[in-house]
């Protein structure tokens, strides 16, 4: 400020511009997540955020959880936050779905030959045509029998599934030689 002499008198005073705005997200309303065949799956803030804005500049995006395992098949809900330089959040959540789709290998042995016992009964294991099986996550492998009497001489088909507890299933066929070579007591 000046008077008419041209006497001045200068005063300075600080201001604070506060931001006080929280930014702007936009999320999708879910979003699936499959796992791989080791059984890991992840996902981004880019897989869940369609768009997020704020009044000043960029803002910072992150997600409460971003990567996934067998034990993690079925429905989370997922915090999504977005925050400005200024420590202003918008937050919002995504139910996402983790899935497994990976159906387990089986190779079993494409024939089996068993000899009947004396009782004309015989029995194998699993490891004894099982050649090779996996999964991305826990499963098991069933037959649909093992044993045989002389009711079941000659060729049988033998049914082994693979399964896992999401439903996912691989069924593999043996042909089983049931014979019988004790010689009969007279």
């Amino acid at each position: 400020a000046s008077d008419a002499s041209g006497n001045m008198n200068i005063s300075l005073t600080n201001i604070t511009v506060t931001d006080s705005v929280s930014p702007i997200v936009s999320v999708v309303s879910e979003f699936v997540v499959s796992l791989d065949v080791s059984g890991s799956g992840s996902m981004s803030p880019s897989d869940l955020i369609v768009s997020s804005s704020d009044n000043c500049v960029n803002v910072s995006e992150s997600i409460g959880v971003s990567s996934f395992s067998c034990a993690s098949v079925g429905v989370h809900l997922v915090n999504v936050s977005v925050v400005d330089p200024s420590g202003n959040e918008a937050l919002s959540f995504v139910n996402v779905s983790v899935v497994d789709e990976v159906v387990p290998s089986l190779e079993m042995a494409s024939s089996y030959e068993v000899f009947l016992n004396s009782s004309g009964v015989v029995s194998f294991d699993l490891e004894d045509v099982l050649v090779s099986s996996s999964d991305a996550c826990d499963y098991s492998v069933s037959m649909s029998t093992n044993n045989y009497t002389c009711a079941d001489l000659g060729e049988n088909v033998l049914v082994s599934i693979a399964s896992d507890a999401s439903g996912n299933m691989n069924i593999s066929l043996t042909n089983i030689t049931v014979t019988d070579s004790v010689s009969p007591i007279v």
